[in-house]
C-alpha cells in the first residue's frame, strides 16, 4: 500500500484475515502500521482501531471514545504511569513483561529496537516498589540521556550518576560498567538493569576491556541476589553453558511498533551524488547517515547539504567562535548537517541530537556512537560504508542500525537506504556471558574474577599460565580489570629487574618532576599497553601531547596550533582537531590513568615486600583525567555544558565540591537575571538544557 492514499477496505480485510493466524500476526501488524502511515481512515477508523487491538498495537488506537466497553477496559488495564502526570498504554507484550517483573521475576529481554524498552523501564520505575535501582548503560552519552529521561522521578528517587553524589533513602543509580566497578558505597540493591546486554559477549579474540568490565559488573551485581532485568536488541538466545536462572528468564520477541522499508543501492557507482539527491528529496524527514570513521564524516560533510533553521546557524556560529573558526562540525551545521562522532565533546554530541530531534537540522552524520541505544526521531537511515562497528558490516550491526529508522507515534514507517548491500545472516546469534560460561574464549582477565571454587579445570590452568608462577595477589589483579593479568605480571617482573636508581624515578607522591614523569610514563607505556593501543602513539609523543594540554589552560585553539606543527603530510586542521579531541577522550580520560594506576599498584606491592615507601600518583592522575581543567568544568561538560561556558560560569561564582553542590549553585545562577544578562541566546540554550535535566 502506498503512503498518503486513502485506506482501502480490501487491505483491511486482508489484514484481518492474517491477524486470525498466530503465525502471520507479524505480517498483519506490519501491514496495519503501513495503513496508519499517512492514510486517511475516513469511515474505517473503527475498523482500524479494532485491528490495532487484535494485533496488539494498543497505543495506536485513535478514537478511544468510540470503542466498545471491553476494548476501553483493555486499554485502561494496559495504561501505566511513566513519571509525573504522564501515562501510556503498553502494548500486550510490554504488559506481560511489566507484570512478570513487578512480580519479582528476573528477565532477559531480546527485542527489536522499536519494542519500547525505555517505556517499559519507565513504567516499572513509576510503580515505586523498589527502593534502590541501578541501571547499567554502555556509554556516558547513554548515561546522560537516561538521567534526563528519568529526572521526572526526582520527587520519588534521587538520580545518581557520579561518585561525589550522596545517596538518599531511595535512589536510581545510572552508571557505566566502569563506574559500577569504581563505586565505593553502593547500597543494597533491589533491582538492577543492564541495557544493551549483548555487550557481555566478546566480538572477537582481541582483548576487549569494556566487555570484561561489563562481565565483572554483571557477576558482582548478580551475586548480591538483587532482582535483574537485562534488555537488548533481537538475538537468538544465550550460549550454553550459562547458569539456569539466565536461561529460564530469557524472553525473545519480534514485536515491532514501526515498519521499515530497506532499499539496496549498492550497485550505484557515485554514491555521494546519489546521497545528495536523496537528502534533497527527503530533506525534512530527518536522516541518519552511518559512516565508518570521523575522517569519513568530515569528508562527507563538506559535500552534503541539508536544511537548517536560523537557530541552527546561530549554534554553528557559536561553535566556530568557542572552539575553532573553520572546524567542520560548525561548517556542516550551517548547512543543516549535524555531526555525531567519538572525538566530538559530549556537550556538542548532545547539542547535535537536540537540533536533529527538534527539526532544526535535517541530517546527522554519525559513526557507531549512535548504535548503542541513543534515541533519535529519524525517519530515514542511510548506511554509507561497508563498516560501522567492527571489521565489517555484519547482519547484526546492519539490523541494529536499521532499527534507528522510524519511531513509534511519530514515523510509523522508517526507511533504510544501504550503499553497503544487505549482509547475509551469519547464522543464529547467541550471546555468550564468559564469566558465567567459562567458554574456551574466556580470557584470564575475566576468569580471575570467578570464585576459585567455581572455576573449571581448564579455567584454572588458563589463569596459572597467565600468572606464569608470579605470586601477584588476586586483589591487585582484580583492581585493574582493564589490563590483562599477563601484562600486569610481565610489568611486575620488569619492575623487579630495574636498578635501585631507576626505581627511584618511579617512586613519587603528588606531582612528579619532569624526569619522574618521563620515566614513569615511558615504563607504563612500554610494559602495560596492548599492541593495539600503540598504533600511532609512542611514549615520546604521549609525553609531548600531555605537556601541550597541560600548558594550554583548556584552550583548544592553542593546543591545535601546537599540534598542527607536527601534522603528518596530508593532514588538515580538521584532522588535527579530531586528533587532539581523541587524545583527550581516549588517552587522558582513560588509557593513561589506567596505566598509571596499574604501575602504582605494582610499585606499592614491591615497596611492601622491600619495606620501602609507597608511591601515590592519584593527585596527578585526577588532573590528567580532567585534562588539567577544574573538576567543575569536566563535570558540567559531561552533563551537556560546553567547557567554555562552564569556565565562564565558574568565573561568575559557580563552585562546589560535589556534583550536587555544583548543580544547586548552577540552578541558582540560571534563574538570576543579572547572570542571564551576561549570556547570549545560544549560551542560555545550553545552560537551560542542563538545568532542565536535573
Amino acid at each position: 500500500m502506498m503512503r498518503n492514499e486513502s485506506i482501502g477496505f480490501q487491505e483491511l480485510r486482508m489484514i484481518a484475515k492474517l491477524a486470525r493466524d498466530p503465525e502471520q500476526q507479524n505480517e498483519a501488524r506490519d501491514r496495519l502500521i503501513r495503513c496508519l502511515d499517512g492514510g486517511e481512515p475516513g469511515d474505517f477508523q473503527p475498523i482500524l482501531d479494532a485491528l490495532c487491538m487484535t494485533v496488539g498495537l494498543y497505543p495506536y488506537v485513535e478514537d478511544v471514545a468510540s470503542v466498545t466497553e471491553d476494548t476501553a477496559m483493555t486499554l485502561e488495564l494496559n495504561r501505566q504511569e511513566i513519571g509525573g502526570t504522564r501515562t501510556v498504554v503498553l502494548h500486550p507484550e510490554q504488559s506481560v513483561l511489566f507484570q512478570r517483573i513487578v512480580n519479582g521475576e528476573n528477565l532477559i529481554l531480546s527485542a527489536p529496537t522499536s519494542f519500547g524498552k525505555s517505556t517499559l523501564i519507565d513504567a516499572l520505575l513509576a510503580t515505586g516498589i523498589w527502593n534502590n535501582v541501578l541501571i547499567v548503560v554502555p556509554t556516558i552519552a547513554l548515561m546522560d540521556e537516561a538521567r534526563r529521561r528519568l529526572s521526572k522521578f526526582s520527587d520519588q528517587y534521587k538520580i545518581i550518576t557520579h561518585g561525589s553524589q550522596e545517596a538518599s533513602s531511595r535512589n536510581i543509580y545510572i552508571l557505566t560498567q566502569e563506574r559500577v566497578l569504581s563505586f565505593i558505597d553502593l547500597p543494597p540493591l533491589d533491582l538492577f538493569v543492564i541495557d544493551e546486554f549483548y555487550k557481555l559477549a566478546p566480538e572477537s579474540d582481541v582483548h576487549d576491556e569494556r566487555m570484561v568490565q561489563l562481565n565483572i559488573a554483571w557477576s558482582r551485581l548478580h551475586r548480591t541476589g538483587a532482582q535483574y532485568f537485562l534488555a537488548g536488541p533481537f538475538v537468538d538466545g544465550l550460549s550454553l553453558p550459562i547458569n539456569h536462572d539466565m536461561h529460564s528468564g530469557f524472553v525473545q520477541t519480534s514485536f515491532k511498533t514501526v515498519a521499515v522499508d530497506v532499499e539496496d543501492r549498492s550497485d550505484i557507482a557515485d554514491i555521494e551524488t546519489d546521497l545528495e539527491t536523496f537528502l534533497e528529496a527527503n530533506g525534512n524527514e530527518g536522516t541518519l547517515v552511518f559512516v565508518r570513521s570521523p575522517a569519513q564524516a568530515s569528508k562527507l560533510s563538506r559535500r552534503l547539504t541539508g536544511t537548517a533553521t536560523n537557530f541552527a546557524k546561530d549554534v554553528s556560529t557559536w561553535i566556530s567562535q568557542n572552539f575553532d573558526a573553520n572546524w567542520y562540525p560548525a561548517k556542516a551545521l550551517d548547512r543543516g548537517i549535524g555531526i555525531h562522532v567519538g572525538p566530538l565533546p559530549r556537550s556538542l554530541q548532545r547539542a547535535m541530537i537536540r537540533l536533529f530531534d527538534s527539526g532544526d537540522i535535517s541530517a546527522l552524520i554519525c559513526t557507531s556512537t549512535l548504535l548503542e541505544g541513543v534515541n533519535t526521531s529519524a525517519k530515514n537511515v542511510v548506511i554509507f560504508d561497508k563498516k560501522i562497528s567492527g571489521p565489517r558490516l555484519n547482519s547484526f550491526t546492519f539490523l541494529n542500525a536499521s532499527g534507528r529508522a522510524g519511531r513509534m507515534m511519530k514515523h510509523h514507517v522508517g526507511r533504510v537506504v544501504t550503499y553497503a548491500g544487505i549482509p547475509e545472516a551469519d547464522g543464529p546469534l547467541f550471546v555468550d556471558v564468559p564469566i558465567e560460561s567459562q567458554s574456551s574464549g574466556t580470557s584470564a582477565a575475566t576468569l580471575i574474577h570467578v570464585d576459585e571454587q567455581m572455576l573449571t579445570g581448564d579455567s584454572q590452568r588458563k589463569i596459572d599460565r597467565a600468572l606464569d608462577g608470579e605470586q601477584l595477589p588476586l586483589t591487585l589483579l582484580r583492581r585493574h580489570p582493564g589490563i590483562q593479568p599477563e601484562k600486569l605480571v610481565s610489568a611486575a617482573k620488569a619492575y623487579s629487574s630495574l636498578s635501585a636508581r631507576a626505581r627511584n624515578y618511579l617512586e613519587w607522591h603528588g606531582y612528579p618532576t619532569s624526569e619522574q614523569l618521563s620515566r614513569t610514563v615511558k615504563f607504563a607505556f612500554e610494559n602495560l599497553t596492548e599492541s593495539g593501543d600503540r598504533r600511532g602513539m609512542n611514549a615520546g609523543m604521549l609525553l609531548g601531547r600531555l605537556g601541550t594540554v597541560r600548558a594550554s589552560d583548556g584552550a583548544l585553539r592553542s593546543i591545535v596550533d601546537v599540534q598542527e606543527r607536527y601534522a603528518f603530510s596530508g593532514q588538515t586542521r580538521d584532522d588535527v582537531i579530531d586528533s587532539v579531541l581523541s587524545f583527550e577522550r581516549n588517552w587522558l580520560q582513560h588509557k593513561l590513568p589506567k596505566l598509571l594506576r596499574a604501575l602504582q599498584s605494582i610499585q606499592n606491592y614491591e615497596a611492601i615486600k622491600t619495606s620501602k615507601p609507597k608511591s601515590s600518583y592519584e593527585l596527578f592522575i585526577r588532573e590528567v583525567e580532567a585534562a588539567f581543567q577544574s573538576e567543575t568544568v569536566v563535570d558540567l561538560e559531561e552533563l551537556g555544558l560546553p567547557a567554555p561556558l562552564a569556565r565562564k560560569l565558574q568565573q561568575l561564582g559557580l563552585s562546589g565540591s560535589t556534583r550536587d553542590e555544583r548543580l544547586e549553585k548552577m540552578k541558582a545562577l540560571a534563574i538570576s537575571d543579572s547572570i542571564r544578562g551576561q549570556f547570549g541566546v545560544v549560551d542560555l540554550w545550553f545552560i537551560d538544557d542542563v538545568v532542565a535535566g536535573v
